[in-house]
């Protein structure tokens, strides 16, 4: 399990996860690519951070 916290601005990559298009394959490379191997992913804004879980 890999857990991410910042203080940066909301930033849900489910969200964007939602954007993503076929059409354009190398448009969010990384949230694929994690998003591929990840057996469970979860978003949180907890107290102005995000919280981004990840479980391989």
């Amino acid at each position: 399990m890999i857990r991410f916290k910042d203080d940066c601005r909301p930033f849900d990559p489910q969200e964007r996860q939602i954007m993503m298009t076929p059409e354009d394959p190398a448009k969010n490379i990384g949230l694929r690519i994690v998003f591929r191997i990840a057996k469970e992913h979860s978003y949180q804004n907890l107290l102005g951070l995000n919280v981004l879980t990840v479980k391989l």
